[in-house]
């Protein structure tokens, strides 16, 4: 199966045979759509094109994690290190590849 990414917004919907109907996120009318439409993305097509996960430390013990170059609006996860547990907040485009 394939995990679908929505080329706009960047979020990742369930792996299925096809892609999903519409995009939770750029069905709300808050959300810019581009004029063309929805359009689906996969993991494969992402990385062929050059996008790549990459991490930084923030500060001791918090990480950020981005797409490079960016990647639908642009989010940014964190990755909190400091308790005895990491704590993945803010990213659900591609972080599951890492």
């Amino acid at each position: 199966m394939t995990i679908w990414t929505c080329a706009t917004c960047a979020i990742e919907h369930a792996d299925t045979a096809t892609p999903p109907a519409s995009c939770a996120i750029c069905s709300d009318d808050r959300q810019f759509v581009p004029a063309s439409g929805q359009r689906w993305t996969t993991r494969e097509e992402l990385a062929g094109k050059g996008y790549r996960i990459t991490t930084s430390e923030i500060e001791p013990g918090l990480h950020g994690i981005t797409t490079e170059p960016e990647l639908g609006i642009g989010q940014r996860g964190l990755l909190d290190g400091a308790g005895e547990r990491w704590l993945r907040a803010d990213q659900r485009c591609i972080v599951r590849s890492l």
